[in-house]
């Protein structure tokens, strides 16, 4: 088509590039309607121009679009007619009056003034993130409210004399004041057997390979129970133990999760054959309150020069 006006009479035409159009559209976030209100057209034209339904629009439409854009009139042009001005040569449906009714739902651009871009409403992006990161803190928060305030840290000799007396302890401890019962569970290991426990629990029934202590008035935290085993069955005895509140379940206990057979005894931490004072001021510290033991024996020991283990006799010999 020749880029000089054609004879015939009628209004000026433009062509118009509608994918054009509607990219400069959605990249500025404008909605049909907004565009429509402000060219004086309904949205279906909108459409059909965005659409490349009509060869040719008039001129004067075509400048009001490109003032709801925001562009110059020529950055909508088809590109093969850098003027693109013709006369009429087919009919482009007229368009009735737009008119609204009842409240202003969204800008109408007067066709004399030029339409304003949309800009990004910052005040609502503020909004946006600060109940995301309200969101966020408050998520963080019922978490902490539901972590669990207990803990519990299993304390245990390095090793054992086979056959000999050795306590367990497991202390249970708490963030804050809390009214919750809990659980104390403590699987017994594997070769070993259960002497005596404190708090005292009936444990008579020696099918029963885990001892459970309920925590019901907050009377103690501290839970212990000793043990004999057999080293040549048992050289290695491994602890298994959990405490459970309200909400939360089966928590591990931590702290020794093993002991090896020796034939040094339970309060001789570094196996050297005697026990020194500082050895026997952390036996009594951490394990006086534990039934059953001999601190006698353990006294003796550090009075002595040392000591040794009569494996016939099953028995401790002091120097």
């Amino acid at each position: 088509m020749s880029n000089q006006p054609q004879k015939g009479g009628g209004p000026p035409m433009v062509k118009i590039d509608g994918t054009k159009a509607r990219a400069i559209r959605e990249d500025q976030g404008l909605t049909q309607l907004y565009v429509a209100t402000a060219v004086g057209v309904t949205t279906d034209t909108i459409s059909r121009w965005e659409n490349n339904r009509y060869p040719a629009i008039k001129r004067e439409n075509g400048l009001k679009l490109a003032e709801a854009l925001s562009v110059d009139i020529n950055d909508l042009l088809q590109e093969e007619q850098p003027d693109n001005i013709v006369e009429k040569t087919v009919d482009e449906p007229s368009e009735p009056e737009i008119t609204f009714e009842g409240p202003d739902e969204f800008p109408v651009a007067a066709a004399s003034e030029p339409a304003q871009k949309k800009k990004p409403n910052f005040l609502q992006l503020f909004l946006i993130t600060f109940l995301i990161a309200l969101g966020t803190i408050g998520g963080w928060f019922i978490l902490a409210k539901k972590k669990t305030s207990l803990t519990a840290v299993r304390y245990a000799p390095e090793h054992f004399i086979p056959g000999q007396l050795f306590p367990v302890i497991i202390e249970v401890l708490t963030e804050n004041d809390t009214d919750s019962s809990y659980v104390v569970k403590e699987q017994i290991p594997a070769g070993a057997a259960i002497i005596s426990t404190l708090p005292k629990i009936n444990n008579d029934n020696p099918q029963v390979s885990t001892i459970k202590w309920l925590n019901k008035d907050k009377t103690t935290n501290t839970y212990a129970y000793t043990l004999k085993a057999d080293g040549e069955k048992a050289h290695l005895l491994e602890f298994h133990g959990s405490i459970s509140e309200k909400d939360h379940q089966n928590i591990p206990i931590t702290g020794q999760i093993s002991i090896k057979a020796s034939y040094h005894h339970w309060a001789d931490a570094d196996s050297d054959g005697k026990i020194s004072d500082q050895e026997i001021m952390q036996a009594y510290n951490r394990y006086s309150t534990v039934p059953e033991l001999d601190f006698e024996m353990i006294e003796e020991i550090w009075m002595g020069a040392g000591y040794s283990f009569d494996e016939k006799n099953k028995k401790i010999d002091i120097f």
